[in-house]
């Protein structure tokens, strides 16, 4: 880490330019998830901040800066507080994998092709943490299931996570399910009820037959949503 780095880091930051610096970053995400990571300017993020210029250069060294403390900071891939407090592990899985999934798409595509082709480092430094960071909570939750009688004892539990995190690849696949015959919402919620029965013990098909009931309505849009 650069001295500049060292001076500009959280830690190193007052209360008053901390509340600046996270706001500073609650913007720029907002406006990278609308609109893409290449077009938008420093003057842009200080103008919907309502802050200077100079004073987002007094936080961070560049716009790549910027960019890396969004990433990791904002975009670092956690379920938010409601899920968290979840105290079910079943429920807490099926709901932290239909938001994981909601939110991935909710981006602007473009998005992810810029933080891929303009800030590589980033891109590879983020995809680590939150593939690393998601496989250990989803190892944990399952392991606390099986210890519930949620989940079938004797699961492989790295294989499991690994199995939900690259289904969120091919539940946003369009021509596997074409958004014009598919809601998003619909696919995600079909496979959740097909994977989680898969691995569920009588008890936890129990458990999730209850979730359904009182959350489907909430959840679920209709399979065909054009005709």
């Amino acid at each position: 880490m650069g001295e500049n780095e060292k001076q500009n880091s959280p830690a190193a930051l007052s209360e008053q330019q901390q509340e600046v610096r996270n706001r500073v970053l609650t913007t720029a995400a907002r406006l990278m998830k609308q609109r893409g990571i290449k077009p938008l300017t420093m003057s842009e993020i200080a103008v919907e901040c309502g802050v200077s210029k100079r004073t987002i250069y007094e936080l961070f060294e560049d716009k790549t800066a910027v960019v890396k403390a969004v990433m990791l900071e904002n975009f670092a891939g956690y379920p938010p507080e409601w899920v968290r407090e979840l105290e079910n592990p079943l429920e807490r899985l099926i709901a932290a994998m239909l938001w994981g999934t909601k939110e991935f798409f909710a981006f602007n595509r473009q998005f992810f092709c810029d933080m891929q082709r303009c800030y590589p480092p980033v891109w590879e430094e983020y995809a680590e943490k939150v593939r690393r960071g998601r496989l250990e909570k989803t190892e944990a939750l399952l392991r606390r299931g099986e210890a519930e009688g949620l989940f079938r004892p004797g699961l492989d539990y790295p294989l499991v996570a690994r199995f939900l995190l690259g289904a969120e690849h091919l539940i946003g696949n369009q021509e596997t399910f074409p958004p014009e015959e598919f809601s998003l919402e619909y696919v995600s919620w079909e496979f959740e009820q097909l994977f989680v029965r898969g691995i569920a013990t009588e008890k936890g098909k129990e458990t999730l037959e209850t979730y359904l009931a009182q959350h489907a309505p909430q959840h679920v849009l209709p399979k065909m949503i054009r005709r």
